[in-house]
């Protein structure tokens, strides 16, 4: 085995993956849950029916649960990230680049952390913070993928390395617009733009499933190379 450490760390980011995809179906029901409750329990107060409207908080409620089921398998999956990241860096510098600035997005995530706990009123805080994380992830998962492509060139697997090249700017891609629909989504106050807010973050939570199966067929496709190579 040439590179032993990125072999081990592309497998931890493979598994990392996999939790992140299954906390993303489990958002996107969440969402839809939440979706659905929020607009039955408008419609129940606009009608002034107690029974639709408590029909609407249960189904808050059911999105509530799944969030937090999915935020725990997110969190098992950051950690594993971090792991593989630590790993496959000894063999490959991108990867060690890709933890600093992991790293470095939760720093920022802490501060803006602290700050809506001071200012609770910052609302928009909480939304920011949800880009900054995104936009941290794409490019730590840039600097991912030009290692992996680094090590298939030098292994002298073109296929590996070409797919990373055009998956790369299709992550990017796929990503910022998910960026875009969290950031319109800020702008939103009302309880009507409540239901809005709700249908364009389910929105960007299934671009970013599309992220996921991209990203989690070429790490598979890496783990193989760097296990027979």
């Amino acid at each position: 085995m040439t590179f032993p450490n990125a072999a081990k760390g592309v497998k931890k980011l493979y598994t990392a993956e996999i939790l992140g995809l299954i906390g993303m179906i489990i958002t996107i029901v969440g969402l839809i849950a939440v979706v659905i409750g929020t607009a039955v329990t408008v419609a129940g107060a606009a009608a002034e029916q107690g029974s639709v409207a408590v029909g609407g908080l249960i189904g808050t409620g059911v999105g509530t649960i799944f969030s937090g089921a999915a935020a725990i398998l997110t969190l098992i999956g950051f950690i594993l990230q971090l792991v593989g990241y630590s790993q496959a860096g000894k063999d490959e510098g991108s990867f060690k680049t890709a933890l600093i600035v992991v790293l470095v997005g939760v720093a920022a995530s802490v501060v803006l952390g602290v700050l809506s706990g001071i200012k609770p009123q910052w609302t928009v805080l909480t939304e920011i913070t949800q880009i900054v994380n995104q936009a941290v992830g794409i490019i730590a998962l840039c600097y991912a993928i030009t290692g992996i492509r680094t090590l298939a060139e030098q292994l002298g697997n073109e296929a590996v390395a070409n797919r990373g090249k055009t998956l790369l700017n299709a992550i990017i891609i796929v990503l910022c617009l998910s960026i875009v629909a969290n950031f319109i989504g800020i702008f939103v106050h009302n309880v009507a733009g409540g239901i809005v807010a709700g249908v364009l973050a389910l929105v960007a939570a299934v671009i970013s499933l599309i992220r996921y199966f991209l990203y989690l067929g070429y790490l598979a496709k890496a783990k193989k190379m760097l296990e027979e190579n």
